[in-house]
Parts: structure tokens; C-alpha cells; sequence
């Protein structure tokens, strides 16, 4: 088989004999992709009506959101101001559409600002909107610390588009 040029040449064939050939793939686009075989030979064919054939894939789309968050400081007393920092980024193949970041914090924190380099943010929904392939966006919350204790603060990311590694 020669993967250039597409070409298998098999020699000599016997009457009923078969071969196959499995080629594997990796799609670069979305859409319907058809593939089409076909077969020639050097002796006259009398039946050419089965020399060819195709078959057609429908390749979906393909996002991995990865959202990370990290937070400025390990240690805070009541009082002090937090900045957690929020990454959102398009591992995939396929172009993230109608992406959205959820933090809801947690009791023991007050909203004071925030900071994006996409989208907008209502104080618990970052609206990304979309991410191409490879993108990153960034949200910055800064809270107040109003309680003692542990505070966990946690994230989670969606698209229209189903995240094939969520």
C-alpha cells in the first residue's frame, strides 16, 4: 500500500479470491467524510457495476474543556481580600460554543470585583461564550474572608458542545 498516493496493488488475484486491506484513520474536520474504494485491473472487467464502493462517517464535534482555579494565598484571617483565579481552556479539536464557568461561593466569602479577558461574569456565571481550539480565558474574583474555617471554592465548566473528556 502506498499511503501517498492512496494505491494498494495487490498482483494477481484468483477467480473468487479475496484480500482486504484496513487502513486507520484520524479525522481533521467535522461534517460527513466519505471514502471511496475502487478497483481496476489489467483483464477486461464484465461486470464493472461492483468495482467501486464508498462509505460515509459523520465526525462530531470534539471539545476537553480543562478549567483550573487557583487561589493567591494558603492562609487568610477574617477580613483579608482573596483573588481566585479561574482558567478555562480548549484542549479539543472543535471550536467550544456557548461555554459557561459556575462558581458559586461558598459561605464565609463576599464578592467584591472581578476581571475577565472574555465573556461576561454576574458574580456565580461566567458567560464565556466560545473558546477556539488551543484558547485560553481567565476570570479574577476578589473576595472578602467574613468566617473562620476551611473554605473550599469550587468550579465547573459546560458547553452547547458535549466535553468528550468530562
Amino acid at each position: 500500500y502506498y499511503s501517498q498516493a492512496g494505491l494498494w496493488f495487490i498482483g494477481d488475484l484468483d477467480a473468487n479470491q479475496s484480500v482486504s486491506l484496513k487502513i486507520t484513520t484520524q479525522a481533521v474536520k467535522e461534517g460527513n467524510i466519505t471514502n471511496v474504494a475502487s478497483a481496476t485491473s489489467d483483464e477486461i472487467d464484465f461486470n464493472v457495476s461492483d468495482d467501486e464502493d464508498n462509505d460515509t462517517v459523520n465526525v462530531r464535534s470534539y471539545v476537553d474543556l480543562k478549567v483550573t482555579k487557583t487561589v493567591n494565598v494558603g492562609t487568610a484571617k477574617v477580613s483579608d481580600r482573596i483573588v481566585w483565579t479561574i482558567v478555562v481552556k480548549n484542549n479539543g479539536f472543535s471550536n467550544a460554543t456557548g461555554v459557561k464557568v459556575t462558581d458559586n461561593l461558598p459561605s464565609g466569602l463576599i464578592y467584591l470585583t472581578h476581571s475577565v479577558t472574555k465573556g461576561q461574569f454576574d458574580g456565580s456565571v461566567w458567560n464565556v461564550e466560545n473558546l477556539s481550539v488551543n484558547e485560553t480565558a481567565i476570570l479574577q474574583i476578589t473576595t472578602k474572608v467574613i468566617n473562620h474555617g476551611y473554605i473550599t471554592n469550587t468550579v465547573n465548566v459546560i458547553s452547547d458542545i458535549n466535553d468528550t473528556n468530562n
